[in-house]
């Protein structure tokens, strides 16, 4: 039986899956790494909006991360914890190659705000209502040497998602290796079996061809495969996040460098964690800031967490959403040590991270309304699926935050930016 808490790896993706499929947002990856049935799985229409709206929050957290100037350090590295089965370096992979050769995305990092009303009061926070447009202002190039881009998780998990991205050439191809040398024939090369494989391609990209076997005769092409996936801008980091010596010898393994710019993200991690174990996750990756040893002119090298999380279980709602998750046996350790957004943001000040006045959580909700979303996206993606409730989708984004912090001098520009965006209601 699987472990409840893995099993919310397959839970995201299926989500993900079913409000790309109806147009939401654009994920030709998730169909890949999500086990589903003959049928394309379904979700309410709120649950819908709400994966839209995760999604693209932590899209635009990512984009402003790519395009933020961090003086003479061009590497710069994005680190997934709890990964499970997210398609987000695919996507990015996939808009590299669309906008042509290694030009990864074009950030929106510009707004033209016209003022409206008057300041108002909204969850006690002094909030400007505007009408916030996007333009195009900068494309952040984005190649293997300057991008390193690492996903952490369960050893199986991990072995599933890379037996995913050796049996599938989509997969693959964005990873930038070839499928595993053990799913192919012996004699010839990956070009000349190329017709073959597609005529066994079951329509969805997927090649049925027991990638991952690992027997005698094949076990130094398997091998040769899983190297492959520690290389270049993408890496599997096989750890349990609740053993943190264990996490920094395999991240080092995997090419972590501590000087970086680094992005953390950890959606719907922490609340599973015991209190004990998350706190030593955060300090582990507000200590990566302080490790910096070939910058004496920068205290620290600059660090972003930004987190996906549950809040507010003591209402009604709340109450429910506790009970029903601890009878499928998933205990929400962080969300009852930390209901509110006060509480959220200062975890993070107890694990070293900057003052609390800059580092901030927003609710979904709130989130869902700002400045950080397109309006004219968020219009479209209201247009797909009607909501019968309106008061429900408020309750349940209430439920959920997003949380951001940061460390080092050079970070707090980009901090600026999205929490100015997050205060502002388009």
């Amino acid at each position: 039986m699987q472990d409840p808490v893995r099993a919310t790896a397959d839970d995201a993706v299926i989500s993900k899956l079913a409000a790309s499929s109806l147009g939401y947002y654009e994920d030709p990856f998730a169909s890949r790494l999500a086990q589903h049935g003959p049928v394309m799985p379904k979700r309410m229409p709120i649950i819908n909006r709400g994966t839209w709206t995760r999604v693209a929050a932590m899209d635009q957290v990512v984009d402003e991360f790519l395009c933020t100037s961090f003086g003479d350090n061009q590497l710069r590295q994005i680190v997934s914890l709890g990964a499970g089965l997210d398609s987000r370096f695919f996507r990015l992979s996939e808009r590299s190659r669309k906008l042509g050769g290694d030009q990864v995305t074009t950030a929106e990092v510009l707004k033209e705000t016209v003022e409206s009303d008057p300041t108002f009061v909204v969850n006690g926070k002094v909030i400007r209502k505007s009408l916030t447009r996007r333009r195009s202002l900068t494309t952040r190039r984005w190649t293997p040497g300057n991008v390193s881009y690492f996903e952490v998780d369960f050893p199986d998990i991990i072995t599933r998602k890379r037996a995913s991205i050796e049996g599938n050439r989509a997969l693959s191809s964005a990873a930038m290796i070839r499928p595993s040398l053990s799913s192919l024939p012996m004699s010839g090369s990956f070009e000349e079996n190329e017709e073959e494989e597609e005529e066994e391609d079951d329509g969805d990209g997927v090649v049925e061809n027991n990638a991952v076997m690992n027997t005698d005769s094949n076990s130094g092409a398997s091998n040769e495969a899983e190297e492959k996936l520690l290389m270049g801008p993408y890496s599997l980091v096989s750890a349990d996040l609740r053993d943190i010596a264990a996490l920094e010898s395999a991240m080092n393994e995997a090419g972590f460098d501590h000087n970086a710019p680094t992005l953390f993200i950890a959606e719907c991690v922490l609340v599973y964690l015991p209190e004990k174990d998350a706190t030593a996750l955060l300090e582990w990756a507000s200590n990566t800031a302080h490790s910096s040893t070939e910058s004496p002119s920068q205290t620290h090298s600059p660090k972003m967490f930004a987190g996906f999380e549950m809040v507010n279980p003591l209402d009604a709602f709340g109450k429910v959403m506790v009970s029903n998750l601890r009878e499928r046996g998933v205990e929400l350790h962080g969300m009852l040590n930390h209901p509110t957004l006060e509480s959220q943001i200062g975890r993070f000040t107890k694990c070293g991270w900057s003052d609390p006045n800059d580092h901030c959580a927003w609710d979904m909700h709130c989130v869902y309304n700002s400045g950080l979303l397109d309006i004219v996206e968020r219009r479209r993606i209201e247009s797909i699926e009607g909501l019968d409730e309106l008061e429900e989708w408020e309750l349940l984004m209430q439920h959920y935050c997003l949380c951001l912090a940061y460390i080092g001098e050079d970070a707090e520009p980009m901090f600026r930016r999205l929490s100015s965006a997050l205060d502002t209601i388009a």
